[in-house]
This record gives C-alpha cells, structure tokens and sequence, in this order.
C-alpha cells in the first residue's frame, strides 16, 4: 500500500515556493508517518518526497520489499546519476 500526496498548484514547497505544475508523490505506507501540520504544531507532517517516490516505484516495478527498493534506487542513482529523469513523466 502506497500513500500519496497529490499537489496542486498554488501548493507551497518548502525548497522550491510555489508549485506551478501540479505532480504527484508517493510513499510506502509503512513508512509513512503523516500528521496534519497547523500553524501552531512543530511536528514535521511526514515525509513524502521524490526520493520516496523512486523508492513506490521500484517497488511497484520489482515487488522488492521497502529496504531492498531503497538500496536499489540508490545504486541507480549513483551508477548514473540520471535517475530522476523517470519520475518527471509520473505527472498528475
């Protein structure tokens, strides 16, 4: 089971401001950890990013468990460095 977070634009990223293109993320559901952030709360809401993303998606593609997809997305990145390339045509 995946979690996902759907952005839209006007969505404010915390790195990049404000999201023109809407995309969609994912991660494992059992490593998520996803609170509802409020103004006044100091909690981090979670944890979804494209690093998770790549992490759903070999997963998805391999049925490798969530340890084995994360050491295979980081050998792939590191062998080519390009491997962000294959998340830009997952779009909303």
């Amino acid at each position: 089971m995946l979690v996902l977070a759907d952005v839209q634009p006007g969505a404010v990223d915390l790195d990049l401001g404000v999201v023109a293109e809407p995309f969609i993320l994912l991660t494992p559901a059992e490593s998520a950890v996803v609170t509802k952030k409020t103004v006044t709360e100091e909690k981090d809401s979670g944890h979804i990013t494209p690093f998770t993303t790549l992490v759903s998606m070999e997963i998805i593609e391999t049925g490798k468990s969530i340890a084995a997809a994360e050491q295979s997305v980081i050998v792939k990145w590191l062998s080519t460095n390009r491997i962000g390339h294959k998340v830009c045509g997952f779009r909303a």
